[in-house]
């Protein structure tokens, strides 16, 4: 189930290579790769939970970096707050670029801050890692987006303990304190309505964290394009 909160736009993706949103902000090229900080070697796997990394030292402090320096009256450790403050940097700091054809290649969640950019599997690999670093609960979804029952994109979702409404509420507050356009839509699944979530939860809401497929990347879950639906969902976290 997928429980709609608030408005407007469409962006339509197909093939786990999705596409960007228009009006991708503009960000410096990275550096060539020959500059960049070289990992160790590290094994490839098709499980998509062997890539996290919450407790990598660049992605910890990226995630911590990123949310500092919150408006007055909002706490920098504000669910809230880190939940749309992460989605808001991944969104603004790395660029959509497809993994080579007729190959579908998982990056570390390092090295995706490292080259500043990857596909739908990388934002979401990045994302849950991040919100995992700073003591948020994430898990990485499949979804079918053209309704053949069949996986085409990914995304991640993070755990928020009280309803929609509420999350709603408290972003419209944080854009109007940034100065961003308050008009809000959020995505979200129910664990009292879905047997795909960890049942660990009974209550709360997952949040939908996907700036690759967003119509207004600067706002959590601004996903409007339909069907939208998780076949799998892969608990990350503890």
């Amino acid at each position: 189930w997928v429980i709609w909160g608030a408005l407007v736009g469409l962006l339509i993706l197909g093939g786990l290579a999705c596409l960007p949103a228009k009006g991708t902000p503009y960000s410096e090229p990275p550096e060539p790769a020959s500059s960049l900080p070289q990992p160790s070697p590290q094994p490839r796997t098709d499980s998509v939970s062997d890539y996290i990394e919450s407790t990598n030292p660049l992605v910890r402090d990226t995630a911590v970096l990123a949310v500092q320096n919150s408006p007055a009256d909002i706490e920098a450790n504000s669910e809230v707050w880190k939940i749309w403050k992460i989605n808001y940097w991944v969104a603004n700091n790395i660029s959509y670029v497809s993994d080579p054809k007729g190959h579908n290649y998982f990056a570390y969640a390092h090295e995706t801050l490292q080259a500043r950019g990857g596909d739908c599997d990388d934002f979401s690999i990045l994302l849950a890692s991040m919100y995992e670093a700073v003591g948020l609960d994430a898990a990485i979804a499949s979804i079918d987006t053209d309704d053949d029952v069949k996986p085409d994109h990914m995304t991640c979702l993070v755990y928020y303990p009280e309803d929609g409404d509420t999350f709603i509420k408290e972003e419209i507050i944080i854009l109007g304190m940034i100065g961003l356009n308050t008009q809000v839509r959020v995505i979200y699944f129910d664990p009292a309505k879905s047997k795909l979530l960890p049942e660990k939860y009974t209550t709360g809401v997952w949040i939908v964290a996907d700036p690759a497929m967003a119509m207004d990347k600067d706002k959590v879950g601004y996903v409007i394009h339909k069907p939208y639906k998780a076949t799998l969902v892969i608990d990350v976290g503890s």
